[in-house]
């Protein structure tokens, strides 16, 4: 399937973001998104609806790390730790640029994976397609 063309605008990140955080909270109610923002608006140029599956995107993985160790560990998500359930939400905003970054308390990569992870049909899940990471990537470019 080809990318669709990006429909180029305007976009506050804060509401797409709390949107992204929203929608996984509800269908992830044993782990806690937490979303730090700064209180005004942080504009970017942006397809907003691409950007808004690329956040989706890198949810879902940050949950599917901490599966793997609620897996590891034999229980279920909700019996670890709050701390390790949470998955962190930070936006910054620059002069040119904004920042987000997402954060879980997950087991990390092999470092033979790190250079990779972006490239299509690379995974370290089990049932994992490889392509999550890889449309982040593309829609970013």
């Amino acid at each position: 399937a080809r990318m669709p063309q990006p429909v180029m605008a305007d976009v506050d990140l804060g509401p797409l973001l709390r949107e992204a955080s929203i929608t996984q909270r509800m269908g992830r109610p044993e782990l806690k998104f937490d979303l730090e923002r700064p209180d005004g608006p942080v504009m970017v140029r942006a397809d907003a609806r691409l950007l808004g599956q690329a956040l989706t995107n890198l949810l879902v993985n940050a949950g599917q790390a901490v599966d793997a160790v609620a897996e590891g560990e034999g229980v279920p998500v909700k019996d670890l730790p709050e701390e390790r359930r949470v998955i962190r939400i930070v936006l910054e905003a620059g002069e040119k640029r904004a920042l987000i970054t997402v954060e879980d308390a997950g087991k990390g990569l092999p470092e033979a994976f790190r250079g990779r992870l972006t490239e299509p049909y690379v995974t370290t899940k089990a049932k994992g397609t490889g392509l999550g990471l890889a449309i982040v990537r593309k829609i970013m470019e």
